[in-house]
């Protein structure tokens, strides 16, 4: 599972660059609708970044060709996970190794105030999706066919 904090292109580069002949690259990811329903009810609260900005699959695909990935592969994959609350699902995360280090989260405690204005808004939003909190998964594969053709483009801008 790729980090959302973590340079694709880079990432991507990198295993292109130490992969043999028809060596393979296989990867996951969330994608960028993962937890809307947590993403929705802190929307209501604040202007702060509170899940990450995880990678579209399209870009990921278009990363993987400029890397010199042949043929690459991305697929997507809904999960919806019921959890009682929502103490459960930061366990969860946090047992996971998730936290929040985006440069444009809150920095300063939430408080009391904000954070049952964000509760109340949570129950909202997962009673919407049908108690349950969403996980987009990302699957992406792509190999080396000739080292010799490899050639590792700039981003475009």
């Amino acid at each position: 599972m790729l980090p959302a904090w973590c340079d694709f292109q880079l990432l991507l580069e990198q295993a292109s660059s130490r992969l043999n002949n028809e060596g393979l690259f296989v990867f996951s990811s969330f994608g960028p609708d993962t937890m809307n329903e947590v993403t929705r009810a802190w929307a209501l609260v604040d202007d702060y970044q509170h899940v990450h900005r995880f990678v579209d699959m399209h870009d990921l695909g278009d990363a993987m060709l400029r890397s010199g990935l042949a043929c690459p592969v991305v697929d997507t994959e809904w999960m919806n996970f019921l959890y009682p609350d929502y103490q459960t699902l930061a366990r969860d995360l946090r047992a996971g190794g998730f936290s929040n280090i985006h440069h444009d989260r809150r920095k300063s405690l939430t408080g009391k105030a904000l954070f049952a204005r964000f509760m109340e808004n949570f129950r909202r939003c997962v009673s919407e999706n049908g108690g349950t909190i969403s996980f987009e998964y990302i699957y992406g594969l792509g190999f080396i066919q000739d080292r010799s053709s490899v050639k590792v483009q700039p981003p475009q801008l």
